[in-house]
């Protein structure tokens, strides 16, 4: 099970995913070229994020995942319709994958969430505040 929900109120991601997909999206995230599709999203993907009068919670349809050129570019946490975009370097990337191996690992109901601060190790200070939570 995979879900993703963007918030446009709060401009807010939440990424709710079992233990398999947690290992899975490591997996991909360490592979630095991946779409994971998400469960069941209850549109085509064609809606603007961008609107300012979009006021419902949206499921995303994808997780899409992108390695850049220079192992240590920071990781950018993005929402692009139709979807959730990870990008970033290699060596920062393998950060995040450790984050979903523990997340994999964990009880159902831990969450992670992924918020930049400055000396963040591995966000980019415009990635979109995005809540990783195990679900049973």
């Amino acid at each position: 099970m995979l879900q993703v929900v963007f918030s446009p109120t709060t401009r807010e991601v939440r990424l709710e995913a079992t233990a398999d997909v947690f290992a899975t999206l490591a997996a991909s995230v360490r592979a630095g070229d991946a779409t994971v599709p998400c469960d069941e999203p209850p549109h085509d993907g064609s809606v603007d994020l961008r609107d300012p009068d979009l006021d419902a919670e949206l499921a995303l349809m994808v997780v899409s995942i992108q390695a850049t050129a220079d192992p240590l570019t920071a990781v950018a946490l993005r929402v692009m319709s139709p979807g959730l975009v990870i990008l970033g370097g290699k060596e920062r990337l393998e950060l995040l994958a450790r984050d979903f191996d523990q997340l994999s690992k964990a009880d159902p109901g831990e969450q992670l969430a992924a918020e930049w601060f400055p000396g963040h190790a591995y966000l980019i200070a415009t990635s979109v505040p995005t809540v990783f939570a195990r679900s049973a």
